[in-house]
């Protein structure tokens, strides 16, 4: 007799769902103690209150069934107190983090790094806070060491006072909705740092608001340690679950180990293929900083009020390729004498792979300043593809999109 498919499938699907669990923590419960037991489709629960920092390692979860973190109601935030970080990852892969706020962490409020042979991958931060981290090195709201695959969405950073977020020697990240502000007197470093060895980057509708030296700083330093390296790792070990029941052993031994691999680099560039799309940026020193970089792409973005200059070249370390960049459709609008110049270009720095689309750049000082923002030739210092318009003001609404219909070919419209 032949037995329907589905009667054949049913009862290894029933036997994959059964092994997820659902593990819910009160406020204050010691809830990294649960890490040893999770697998493959476990959700951990967060009720309502403020929880105490949380530290993970080797948590493999599955490409579609990854190991969940999230809060007991879909309307509220899971509160996590930071310490020195609110929740770190090492190690970990195929993890889910949805809903949390991280507040008053030192070093950064959630970190995802990796040592020895293992590598962090496919992790997600979905509908998130992290708020008022201070004190320690890094100083960021989210920071990334030696991963492959981070998604960021639909997330908050608010007064970080390092960088909004940082990634270092990493690559394969998305970032989509996400708004990084400071309303701090101190100046924050960037609202996107990108160190070392960085590939593949992928952000869309993005805003960075504020006291920031720099908007997005794109392989314009070194990271300061090794790719492979992590300090300061404190190992988890199994411990008791809740006050009395006794931690089991894991449920399964990880089924793959994801060895490491440098990102896919351009030429030697530090950073490369990157593409940033409906940006606005405002109240910043400079939009760009840009070091060896290779296949980036500004475009669709609008950058409100620059002080110093839109964007800042810095001498690549020797043997390195200088800056690539393509900039286009972007509006650039300032106030009269706000604004220093287009670009700073060190002597001795080239900025023939800065190329300029079609661009709108508008003061109520244009054009009678454009001898004052760069060489009489062209102020703009890079290759220019087609003519500037420096002529028609976009009217921006409060959200930076452009009123005048000419406008709209240009800037963020989201």
């Amino acid at each position: 007799m032949r037995l329907p498919l589905l009667a054949i499938l049913l009862p290894a699907l029933l036997a994959t769902t059964a092994s997820a669990e659902t593990y819910v923590f009160e406020a204050g419960d010691e809830w990294s103690k649960i890490g040893p037991r999770l697998v493959a489709g476990d959700v951990v629960v967060l009720l309502e209150g403020t929880h105490v920092p949380a530290q993970f390692e080797n948590l493999a979860g599955e490409p579609n069934r990854p190991i969940v973190i999230r809060p007991g109601e879909k309307a509220k935030l899971a509160e996590i107190a930071g310490k020195r970080e609110g929740l770190r990852l090492t190690n970990c892969r195929h993890v889910r983090v949805e809903r949390i706020h991280v507040k008053g962490a030192r070093r950064a409020g959630i970190v995802i790094d990796s040592i020895g042979d293992a590598r962090s991958s496919d992790i997600a931060v979905l509908d998130s806070v992290i708020s008022g981290v201070s004190g320690l090195v890094e100083q960021a709201g989210i920071l990334a060491i030696s991963t492959d695959g981070l998604d960021i969405r639909r997330t908050r950073i608010e007064n970080c006072h390092g960088a909004g977020a940082r990634f270092e020697n990493s690559s394969a990240i998305t970032c989509e909705q996400i708004e990084i502000r400071t309303m701090d007197s101190a100046k924050t470093i960037a609202g996107m740092l990108f160190l070392g060895q960085t590939s593949k980057v992928e952000v869309n509708d993005l805003i960075i608001s504020g006291q920031f030296e720099t908007g997005l700083s794109l392989g314009a330093k070194d990271a300061p340690r090794a790719p492979r390296e992590v300090r300061d790792i404190v190992p988890l070990k199994p411990s008791p679950v809740g006050n009395d029941t006794p931690a089991a052993p894991p449920k399964s031994a990880p089924s793959e180990v994801m060895r490491p691999q440098a990102p896919e680099q351009s030429n030697g560039a530090r950073f490369s293929d990157g593409t940033f799309t409906n940006l606005l940026v405002s109240g910043c020193e400079r939009a760009l900083e840009l070091g060896s970089t290779a296949r980036v792409l500004v475009s669709a973005a609008t950058i409100i009020d620059p002080i110093e200059e839109v964007i800042r070249l810095v001498r690549p370390e020797e043997g390195s390729p200088g800056a690539a960049l393509q900039f286009r459709e972007n509006i650039v609008v300032w106030a009269p004498r706000g604004l220093r110049r287009f670009v700073d270009l060190p002597d001795g720095v080239s900025a023939e792979g800065i190329v300029f689309g079609s661009n709108l750049w508008w003061s109520k000082e244009l054009p009678d300043s454009l001898p004052l923002l760069g060489p009489s030739e062209n102020p703009f210092v890079g290759t220019l593809d087609t003519p500037q318009t420096t002529s028609l003001d976009p009217q921006l609404d409060p959200k930076g999109r452009p009123r005048r219909e000419e406008a709209k070919l240009f800037g963020r419209n989201l």
